[in-house]
C-alpha cells in the first residue's frame, strides 16, 4: 500500500493553514481597532459594532461618525440619522449647533476625516512618529496593517515604515510577526494610557516627544528644516508675527462648508 503524500495535497493543506492563520490575525486587529476608538471616544465597543451595523460602514469609517458625536456634544445616533439624510459635514455642525468658526477650524485639521483621525490616534496611543503613520497609509497601508506595523515596530525597536516596507516585499504578515514573536492580542502593553484629542493633519509630521504639560498628555511634534533656527517658536513675537497668520486669516467666513 503506498502511503506517501502527494505533493501537492501538501502543499494545498499549507496554503489552507496560512489563509486561515491570516483570517484569524485580521480578525484579531479588527478587534484591536474596535477597541482603540472605543477607548478613544468614550464608548463601549458594542456602540461601535452597532455603528457599524446601522452604516455599514467599516471600522475605519465610522470614526467621524464618533469625532463629531465627541465634538459636537449630541447622541452618535443623532449623527448617524443626519447622514443617513445624505448632508454633509458642515450641514451636520449646523443642525447640531455647532458654531461655524469652531467646525472651521475642526475641519482644517481632520477632526472629521478618518485619515486624520486614524493617524492621530495609532500614533498618540502608540506613541511612535506620526509622520511613519501617515507614511504607511500614503503607501496603501489598511488600518490593520497600520497597527500590524506599528505592534511588531514597536516590539523590536524599528519604525512602523520600516516594517510596513519590509510587508510589502512579501504580502504576508504572519513571517513578519512570527520572526519578531509578536503577540498581537497583548497589544495593550505597547500602548499609552487613551486620552481623546482632536485629529492633527500632516503639518505636524516630524519627531514625536511626551508633551507632559499638555492637559491629555497628547505626543506632539514638529519638523525642524534644515539651518532653521529651532528655537523659532520659544520666541512669542516671531510666534504671533503681524497678526496676518491669525484664526481669521486662515479660516474666513461664517458659513458651514464641506461635506
Amino acid at each position: 500500500m503506498n502511503t506517501r503524500t502527494s505533493p501537492i495535497l501538501v502543499a494545498s493543506v499549507a496554503i489552507v493553514a496560512s489563509l486561515a492563520s491570516s483570517a484569524k490575525a485580521d480578525s484579531v486587529l479588527e478587534q484591536i481597532a474596535i477597541q482603540l476608538l472605543a477607548s478613544k471616544f468614550g464608548v463601549n465597543t458594542a456602540d461601535i459594532t452597532r455603528v457599524q451595523s446601522l452604516t455599514g460602514l467599516s471600522t475605519t469609517e465610522v470614526a467621524p461618525i464618533f469625532s463629531a458625536s465627541k465634538l459636537g456634544n449630541t447622541q452618535v445616533d443623532t449623527i448617524v440619522r443626519l447622514r443617513k439624510e445624505g448632508l454633509g459635514w458642515g450641514e451636520v455642525a449646523h443642525r447640531i449647533g455647532m458654531d461655524p468658526g469652531t467646525f472651521n477650524k475642526l475641519r482644517s485639521v481632520g477632526a472629521f476625516d478618518s485619515g486624520p483621525i486614524w493617524n492621530n490616534t495609532l500614533a498618540n496611543r502608540f506613541a511612535v512618529p506620526r509622520a511613519d503613520v501617515w507614511a504607511t497609509q500614503r503607501r496603501g497601508a489598511s488600518l490593520q496593517d497600520q497597527i500590524a506595523a506599528i505592534l511588531i515596530a514597536r516590539s523590536s525597536g524599528r519604525t512602523p515604515l520600516v516594517v510596513y516596507e519590509e510587508y510589502r516585499k512579501v504580502k504576508d504578515w504572519e513571517p513578519i510577526r512570527t520572526k519578531s514573536k509578536v503577540v498581537y492580542s497583548d497589544w495593550k502593553k505597547y500602548a499609552t494610557r487613551p486620552a481623546y484629542s482632536a485629529p492633527v493633519g500632516q503639518k505636524h509630521r516630524g519627531k514625536v516627544k511626551k508633551n507632559s504639560s499638555h492637559p491629555s498628555g497628547k505626543a506632539v511634534g514638529h519638523r525642524t528644516a534644515p539651518g532653521q533656527n529651532k528655537n523659532r517658536r520659544d520666541d512669542p513675537k516671531k510666534e504671533r508675527g503681524n497678526g496676518k497668520n491669525d484664526d481669521k486669516g486662515r479660516h474666513k467666513g461664517k458659513g458651514h462648508g464641506g461635506n
